[in-house]
């Protein structure tokens, strides 16, 4: 892919790698990943291939949001039991593993790779769902509802044309990793793998405790 291999390309990536590697230039980390993201954007082909790459991806995505949910519900309905006066939440994280059909396998752009899945280079990369647990309040079982499926009278996703809006199965975390975040569909479209995990806040005392 030639975006993949300009000179201009390279150059961001690597100079991006080398302040991820120092730890300590968050922000220009991130503006690093914002142009990364600009020119990956600017150079997309909006191709049948490449949709039908995107549409795998968002299938896969889904599933993989209504694994993790139903994991996370026993253990959400075991919190309910609990008679506590801390307010929880239960997160609910999924993450990217880099995947093989991506064009590059070097190691920058795997570095950059995992810096976009964290919340101080990224701050637009959301959790799956959050299942909230209150005095009074329950959550009702609702795969659907988590999902948060895309209308098609009034799509979110701006930025995609208005065909691939109505025939992709896109979904709220969808627009938040690819309008809100240094994702762009170039990495989004090869992804075929994700892991899970559960952590829960207890809100009062500031602490959480993770669940693979």
């Amino acid at each position: 892919m030639k975006v993949y291999e300009s000179r201009e390309y390279r150059d961001l990536r690597n100079s991006t790698c080398q302040l991820i590697r120092k730890g300590t230039c968050e922000t220009a980390v991130q503006k690093g990943l914002e142009l990364r993201r600009k020119m990956l954007e600017d150079a997309f082909g909006y191709t049948g291939e490449n949709k039908e790459l995107l549409r795998v991806f968002c299938a896969r995505l889904n599933d993989a949001v209504i694994s993790l949910y139903r994991k996370a519900w026993p253990l959400y309905e075991q919190l309910n039991e609990v008679d506590m006066t801390n307010d929880i939440t239960l997160v609910a994280k999924l993450r990217m593993v880099y995947p093989e059909l991506h064009p590059v396998q070097d190691m920058e752009e795997q570095e950059v790779w995992k810096a976009l899945q964290e919340y101080r280079y990224n701050p637009g990369f959301d959790d799956a769902f959050n299942l909230m647990h209150r005095a009074g309040h329950q959550e009702v079982y609702d795969e659907k509802a988590i999902l948060q499926l895309q209308p098609k009278e009034q799509p979110w996703d701006e930025q995609l044309p208005e065909e691939w809006n109505q025939d992709l199965p896109l979904t709220m975390l969808f627009h938040h990793w690819h309008s809100h975040s240094f994702f762009s569909l170039y990495d989004l479209m090869y992804i075929r793998d994700f892991e899970g995990c559960l952590r829960i806040e207890l809100d009062d005392i500031k602490q959480s405790v993770a669940y693979e």
